[in-house]
Formats: structure tokens, C-alpha cells, sequence
């Protein structure tokens, strides 16, 4: 299934502004941003958002939690991840954003809630179970070295 864009364009307009979005995406100069272009940005940020997402997720979830618009994070982070995929492509217009910065940024933001020491602004679904990020581990339970820990069977008794 694919996800629906996760942001406007008039979302990623006020979030860069207006001018700068005109410099962006205006290709034919008729003072909007240019629907294929603007239609492939949204895709392309809502791609690289759920990438990070899938993990821990359900997207189908947080899509129609965007839809309903009950929940401002994902839409937030897409827009910042729209707004350095912008500057990358035209470095020549951001003249005073810095893309690596931008990206740097919001990679951060996206690790930290794909190893969930954030989370969306919204209680129950899509928000995992309390129990997701667990660590799973095979070996000698006292130094984690698979190599060191093997089963041992005797008398009817086993050690798994």
C-alpha cells in the first residue's frame, strides 16, 4: 500500500515561507510552486519520515492519524525533512540554510524516535507497546558471547 503525502503544500509554503518556496518550486514563474515537482518533494520526504518509522510503527496508523490531523509530529518532522531536501537540491536559493545542518538536525530527531527515547504526540495507536525495543540475547547469559554458551544435555535434563 502507499502512503498518502504527509504534508501540503501549502504546509511546507508556511513552513519555509512563502518566497522561498516560490524560489524553490516555481519553475514556470506563474508565482506557485509547481505541482510535480512539489508532488515529488512530498513524496520523497514522507518516504525518508517513514523509513525511520517503519520499525517501531504501524504506518497505515499513522497515516490516517495524519489524515485526522491528530498528530503534529510526524507532519513537523516531514516538513523539516522537505525544507533540507529543498536546500540540497537548490543550494543557490537557501542561501543562509545550510542543508548538512538541517539534515544533521532532523536525523537526530528521527533517531531518537526510532530508539524511542521520544515519541509522537499522541496516547494509543500508533504509539507502540511499552515493550517494543526490547533486547534480545542468545550466549552466556553473564557475558553475551554467543561462542561461550552452549546447551548442555544429561539425565533427562536439558539446559536451552
Amino acid at each position: 500500500m502507499a502512503l498518502r503525502e504527509w504534508i501540503t503544500t501549502a504546509q511546507f509554503t508556511a513552513h519555509v515561507g512563502t518566497a522561498l518556496a516560490r524560489r524553490f518550486y516555481d519553475e514556470d514563474l506563474d508565482g506557485t510552486p509547481d505541482a510535480t515537482e512539489m508532488t515529488r518533494l512530498k513524496i520523497n520526504a514522507t518516504s525518508y519520515v517513514a523509513g525511520y518509522l517503519r520499525g517501531n510503527y504501524s504506518l497505515t496508523a499513522i497515516d490516517v492519524a495524519v489524515a485526522a490531523e491528530s498528530i503534529n509530529e510526524v507532519t513537523r518532522l516531514t516538513l523539516d525533512v522537505a525544507e533540507w531536501m529543498a536546500c540540497k537540491r537548490y543550494p543557490e536559493v537557501a542561501l543562509n540554510k545550510n542543508w548538512i545542518d538541517l539534515k544533521t538536525e532532523s536525523d537526530k530527531e528521527l533517531k531518537a524516535l526510532r530508539k524511542a527515547e521520544t515519541r509522537l504526540d499522541i496516547v494509543g495507536a500508533p504509539e507502540p507497546a511499552a515493550n517494543v525495543g526490547g533486547d534480545h540475547t542468545i550466549g552466556d547469559p553473564d557475558t553475551y558471547e554467543e561462542s561461550t554458551y552452549s546447551p548442555a544435555f544429561g539425565w533427562g535434563t536439558s539446559d536451552f
